[in-house]
């Protein structure tokens, strides 16, 4: 991960990622949040969402939250409870144990922000409901 070193120096020396689902005017959206995200060059953050959209066979999407949207904190896209549950995997490392993740990312490519958390603790999950966008903590 060496050009991702800054991973190592994140907020009190751990990386948090937020996997957040979405029900939103009638679409599913799935929103990853991470201060390691924030520190992405916006060619990084459109590759990490391109490999996201790429594995889940679905569409980038807009955080739900008009505030929100200008934030560079995040990457969504469309998806249900199945989407968000497969990212949960993809960062922590189930899909390169099952031998598809080359193919989800590319060959001879890491995934950006693969190994960004270390277990299951870093990260945590939120369910919403239409209009529910109260307390987020993003």
């Amino acid at each position: 991960m060496g050009q991702h070193d800054f991973l190592d120096e994140a907020e009190e020396g751990i990386t948090k990622v937020t996997i957040e689902q979405f029900r939103n005017r009638g679409k599913n959206i799935v929103v990853v949040t991470s201060n390691a995200i924030k520190q992405l060059k916006p060619r990084e953050r459109s590759e990490l969402l391109s490999q996201l959209v790429r594995y889940n066979n679905t569409s980038p999407s807009n955080h739900p939250d008009e505030d929100l949207k200008l934030k560079d904190d995040f990457v969504a896209l469309n998806g249900m409870k199945q989407v968000k549950d497969s990212i949960k995997a993809w960062f922590l490392g189930t899909l390169e144990r099952n031998g598809k993740l080359e193919t989800a990312v590319g060959e001879n490519k890491s995934p950006i922000l693969f190994g960004v958390v270390e277990n299951e603790s870093y990260i945590t999950e939120n369910n919403f409901e239409d209009g529910v966008l109260d307390n987020l903590d993003v």
